[in-house]
């Protein structure tokens, strides 16, 4: 048996079995201050890694506030917000994942190779707004994960830091952040 981090971790036999932790780890023992004055997206991230290769568990968020820009959820990580807990987006969210769409020239049709959406009026892209498009650029993320919660009595606010417009792609890279959640190919949501 092997202990790491408060997690028990059977290591005997052909599989290897892992117990997880069933109580919270403060988010401050990943050297996130709480205090509303720093980017803690970084931090808060590796926090969530680093439970997420344990096998999962529950992260608590005590009172304070926590600057995230994109928080990327995984598989048996659960957040719990106390009450007085906020997380609040900063601008500078991760940027939407790269296409042939998300370069300006293609959806002007100023490209000498090729036309972009426009060639074709009739071109789904033309009909839609980028929130459906692209995913990644969120306030909290996640691709392909599963048994995700986040509970508890705490506040997430995007903080006047998420835009919403159909024109998302012509503003600055640092204020293309237009979802507080954004969830694809994931199952049991909480």
């Amino acid at each position: 048996m092997v202990q790491d981090a408060g997690f028990r971790r059977q290591t005997s036999g052909f599989f290897q079995h892992r117990i997880l932790f069933s109580g919270k780890i403060d988010i401050k023992q990943f050297g996130v201050s709480g205090k509303g004055d720093s980017d803690d997206t970084e931090k808060i991230n590796a926090a969530i890694d680093s439970i997420y290769r344990l096998g999962g568990g529950t992260i608590l968020f005590t009172p304070g506030v926590y600057n995230v820009r994109t928080v990327h959820l995984k598989s048996n990580v659960w957040l719990y917000l106390e009450k007085g807990a906020t997380i609040q987006a900063l601008k500078g969210g991760d940027a939407p994942e790269l296409t042939w769409f998300s370069s300006r020239k293609y959806r002007s049709g100023l490209s000498p190779t090729d036309m972009g959406p426009y060639l074709n009026p009739e071109n789904w892209l033309t009909k839609q707004d980028v929130g459906h498009t692209y995913f990644r650029n969120a306030m909290f993320t996640a691709e392909r994960q599963d048994n995700i919660k986040i509970i508890g009595n705490g506040y997430i606010t995007g903080n006047g830091n998420l835009v919403t417009s159909d024109k998302v792609m012509d503003n600055a890279p640092d204020n293309r952040s237009d979802k507080m959640f954004s969830l694809s190919y994931a199952a049991v949501l909480r």
